[in-house]
């Protein structure tokens, strides 16, 4: 069994179960096949960020877990690029990342991160979740992160940059969400939308056929969004928000964008 297929047949097995949490699975993209130096990684966490860890227990030679603060932590080093299709349609949306279709197509292997048993509290599985993608990171020959679940797509470098914030006491809200933002030339109508809130427990926002600027309206999601997570907010259909341009109305309906399943909150602006 490969090691990608071993780690998913776990995953898998966990989520049948009938009170089975979810899981946050991310993905690092390498440059080639060289293997991280896991005991760096290990104590950059216990050292850098404070972490509690545990010893890692082997599977088989490249694959293996180990808990990071009362959080298991599964890995799977694969010799081979990562071959998803979302990986492909993630590169329009990845606006951190110059150059993104290139540098994705060169990328030789990967290794597959997933944190089991979350769905607890999401915040701190989050937060615990890119510590450990941030160090992996540091300590390969990588190019960048991918997070399929939210349509994420990150270079290398601005991960570590929004991920090292943490430290000045900063959520890293572009490591965790993605705001993706359609303008229309024709009816001059603009949108924005979030990917990623619901793995919080929480609605996307959408600004739906507005005629602001898209720069306006990506500051107002993005303050929207901070606002929702910052202070673990519900927004209700008919209240309104007081973000730092003015209050905004809202609506909860269905969503607009085609990457959305579920009732969305609309920012009406």
């Amino acid at each position: 069994m490969g090691l990608f297929n071993f780690l998913k047949s776990k995953i898998k097995a966990e989520e049948d179960a009938p009170t089975a949490p979810p899981i946050i699975e991310g993905i690092i993209l390498l440059e080639d096949e060289y293997m991280v130096h896991w005991t760096s990684v290990l104590q950059e966490l216990r050292d850098v960020w404070g972490c509690t860890v545990g010893e890692p227990l082997g599977i088989q030679e490249f694959t293996w877990f180990v808990e990071v603060d009362g959080y298991k932590i599964g890995i799977a080093s694969h010799s081979t690029p990562f071959q998803q299709e979302g990986l492909q349609k993630a590169i329009p949306y990845s606006y951190f990342w110059d150059n993104a279709a290139q540098e994705v197509k060169s990328h030789r292997a990967h290794i597959v991160l997933c944190i089991l048993h979350t769905g607890i509290n999401p915040f701190r599985e989050n937060m615990i979740f890119t510590k450990v993608v941030a160090t992996v990171l540091r300590h390969t020959r990588s190019i960048g992160f991918f997070l399929p679940a939210r349509w994420l797509l990150r270079n290398k470098k601005s991960y570590l940059e929004v991920a090292d914030q943490i430290a000045g006491g900063f959520f890293p809200l572009f490591n965790w969400i993605l705001f993706v933002g359609i303008p229309d030339k024709t009816t001059n109508n603009n949108s924005y939308y979030t990917v990623g809130l619901s793995d919080f427990n929480k609605k996307e926002i959408e600004v739906d056929g507005s005629l602001q600027p898209t720069r306006d309206l990506s500051e107002v999601i993005i303050e929207a969004t901070w606002y929702v997570l910052s202070r673990d907010e519900v927004l209700k259909d008919g209240e309104s928000i007081t973000l730092p341009g003015g209050s905004v109305d809202i609506e909860v309906s269905k969503p607009a964008l085609f990457m959305l399943d579920r009732d969305t909150v609309k920012l009406l602006c």
